[in-house]
């Protein structure tokens, strides 16, 4: 028993711990009618960001159609520049663009344009026919993702729509 007493002694002589404290908690009908829902909180503001230019319509409409022709006779392909509203000849064609459409950046690519092609039925050896104005051989929108929707049906050329630039053409970039 001498040995049990000193432990007994220690026992009483420890303090005891203290009391756990009891914490309220609010019911839980109390806190679902006064805390917001998470789809109704509203998120930590943050610095805003700058928000890249916004292109308006005109920015948009080209003044320059590149587009790339075929001489079924030859093989040969060319590619060349069109200003918007002014004639430029390839082979016997004739072709005036008249608008040019380019997607913004964000979007799907996509370039499209409107095309009045007249055919001026001249040939190198007997000179321009009687008349001067030309058949129309097409008039309407070429897609660049789509050459076949809506392609020029000529015997000897084809025409399809590569890009719009904003840019002015220089005089003598084709490479007809």
């Amino acid at each position: 028993m001498a040995l049990i007493t000193p432990v007994r002694l220690l026992a009483q002589n420890t303090p005891s711990p203290p009391a756990p404290e009891i914490l309220e908690l609010p019911s839980l009908d109390e806190e679902l009618s006064t805390d917001p829902k998470p789809w109704q909180q509203t998120p930590p503001e943050q610095p805003e960001a700058e928000a890249p230019p916004v292109e308006t319509e005109a920015e948009r409409l080209a003044k320059t159609v590149r587009l790339a022709g075929l001489d079924k006779i030859t093989g040969r392909i060319s590619s060349f520049d069109a200003p918007v509203d002014r004639p430029t000849g390839f082979g016997v064609l004739e072709i005036i663009p008249r608008t040019c459409h380019k997607r913004p950046p964000e979007e799907p690519p996509e370039t499209s344009a409107y095309l009045e092609i007249r055919d001026l039925g001249f040939s190198k050896h007997s000179g321009p026919k009687k008349d001067d104005a030309g058949k129309v051989v097409f008039s309407g929108w070429m897609f660049a993702s789509s050459p076949a929707l809506s392609a020029l049906e000529h015997p000897v050329y084809d025409i399809w729509v590569i890009d719009c630039s904003a840019s002015t053409p220089v005089q003598g970039s084709g490479s007809e």
